[in-house]
Parts: structure tokens; C-alpha cells; sequence
């Protein structure tokens, strides 16, 4: 497995270094003062702005892409972004670059690593359930594959991406339903990347932007389902590039609710040797 592959895989995990990213500046209220309810563009902008707040997220997830990104993975995700950065995202079923992984796979991310359990790695774990692989110890050219990758991936988290939707346009209410027993209220719009991009940190707009003008995707379509609270419930995003595209459908299972992350003990653990990451930008074989 080529060392492009492997963040592919571990996508909807890395994802949550933007949501750690992300700081709030002000509280988010409730309407627009006057008591109304908000319109389809206000209501967007409400739930951006509670995503941007949220502590954790629970979430089902699914993928499918094409083109350069020819992939499909589903599983579920579980992302705690305040006091510190911690995301757990097990996907039994995964394939990419048309070869499916045998088992599924999980990854563990931390603000220091990723950790990761996969059958196709048990060559370098050496009979250990998991990988570690260290961010500080990779090299200048593995950290910017790995960060484009991440950047690749950033649909995957359902706290970033409705972050990413208060700069949408066209923004209707489709219809009210309701998810888990939840009245809920469904919205569609689209928005353009590069106003989409100009609302991620500074620090990652510039990589991010290479990355999306690689694929030439240059704008995403969406249907997004709120409570009464404008909390997201479920989100369904579709970014359309010339050389690639990808359909990503999250069903969030629970906010602000404490979740349980637990990093692998040492003993079941083996570190990814640096040797391994020292082909460059190329990727070594993993």
C-alpha cells in the first residue's frame, strides 16, 4: 500500500485537526432577534456557527468518489475537539484505488498522531495491533502528502463541513421530517470553494486551495437537516471537480455529548520506523 493510500483511508479521523482549528468568536443565538424564525440563510449561518462552538460530535459516515479519488468507505465517527483533539473513526468497510481492505480498518488521531489498525500493516507491526505513526517525526515532504490528504478529506467531518456552509448561496427549505424521532427542518444550497476555503484558518488556506485546483473542484452542492436548534442532524455534501468527485453522507448521532476515546496501550503498539517515510512525496510502500 503506497503511503498516498493510507491517509486516504484514515480520511474521515485526520479530519478533525480542521475542527481543532477552528475557534469561535462569538456565541451563536438563536434567531434574529426579533422573536421570527430565521430564513433558510440565517439558519445556515446559525448552525455554522454552533458547529464551530461544539465540544464533540458522533456521527455516521459514508463515501463514495471517482475519478482520482475512486473510493468508498462507511463506518462511524466519534470526534472530541475541546479540551484536546482526540477522533476515533472505525470503517469496516473500505475500499480505494480499486482494492478493498480486508477487516475494515480504525485510526485513532491525537494532536501528536494517528494510530491505526489494518490488516494490510501486520508487516510493520510486527504481530502488535496498531500503528503509531508520530507527526513529529515525519519528514518535511511526507507531512505535506499527509497534509494534503487531510485537506482531501475535509467533508468527512460534519462539525467542519457546516462550518464551511455559512458563505452558501441559493440557500431553500425543502421540507420538514424528522431523524430519530427529532422534528427537523431540511435545507439545500451550494456554495463555492474558494469562499468556502477563505473560511478555513489562515494557516491552511494556501495547501488546501492547491489541492482543490489539482481536482478542479470548484464548488459543492448540499442538503443539510437542522432541529429546532439549528444543531445539524444529518448532512449530505457533493463536491464536483473535473478530475474528481466525491459524495459524502454524515448522520450525526450525537453533540456536545461526552464521548470515550481510548488511546491503544504502548504494549500493543509499534511505532512507525522513520526509514519508512523517507521515499519524499513519492511514498514508500506501506
Amino acid at each position: 500500500m503506497r503511503l498516498r493510500t493510507l491517509p486516504l483511508l484514515t480520511a474521515a479521523g485526520l479530519t478533525a485537526l480542521f475542527a481543532a482549528g477552528c475557534s469561535a468568536s462569538a456565541s451563536p443565538s438563536s434567531g434574529s432577534g426579533t422573536g421570527a424564525a430565521p430564513s433558510a440563510t440565517q439558519a445556515i449561518q446559525l448552525a455554522a456557527a454552533h458547529a464551530q462552538l461544539a465540544t464533540s460530535v458522533t456521527a455516521t459516515v459514508s463515501v463514495t468518489g471517482s475519478g482520482t479519488a475512486a473510493m468508498s468507505m462507511s463506518g462511524t465517527l466519534t470526534e472530541q475537539v475541546r479540551p484536546q483533539l482526540k477522533a476515533e473513526v472505525v470503517l469496516p468497510s473500505v475500499s480505494a484505488l480499486g482494492m478493498s481492505v480486508p477487516g475494515g480498518m480504525t485510526d485513532i488521531v491525537t494532536s501528536q498522531a494517528v494510530y491505526l489498525r489494518m490488516s494490510a500493516l501486520s508487516e510493520l507491526t510486527g504481530g502488535k495491533a496498531w500503528l503509531e505513526v508520530p507527526f513529529s517525526s515525519l519528514g518535511k515532504d511526507v507531512q505535506a502528502s499527509i497534509g494534503q490528504l487531510i485537506q482531501q478529506a475535509q467533508d468527512n467531518s460534519p462539525l467542519l463541513q457546516t462550518q464551511l456552509l455559512a458563505g452558501a448561496t441559493g440557500v431553500h427549505v425543502v421540507g420538514k421530517t424528522t431523524i430519530g424521532g427529532v422534528p427537523v427542518t431540511e435545507y439545500a444550497g451550494s456554495y463555492q470553494m474558494s469562499t468556502a476555503i477563505n473560511r478555513l484558518p489562515a494557516s491552511l488556506r494556501s495547501q488546501v486551495r492547491q489541492e482543490m485546483s489539482k481536482a478542479g473542484i470548484t464548488s459543492a452542492s448540499f442538503t443539510i437537516w437542522l432541529d429546532n436548534q439549528q444543531q445539524v442532524r444529518k448532512l449530505v455534501v457533493s463536491e464536483h471537480g473535473s478530475a474528481e468527485s466525491a459524495t459524502v453522507t454524515m448522520l450525526v448521532t450525537s453533540i456536545n455529548q461526552p464521548v470515550s476515546i481510548t488511546i491503544p496501550p504502548a504494549s500493543q503498539v509499534a511505532v512507525l520506523p522513520a526509514s519508512a517515510l523517507s521515499s519524499g512525496s513519492s511514498g514508500s510502500a506501506l
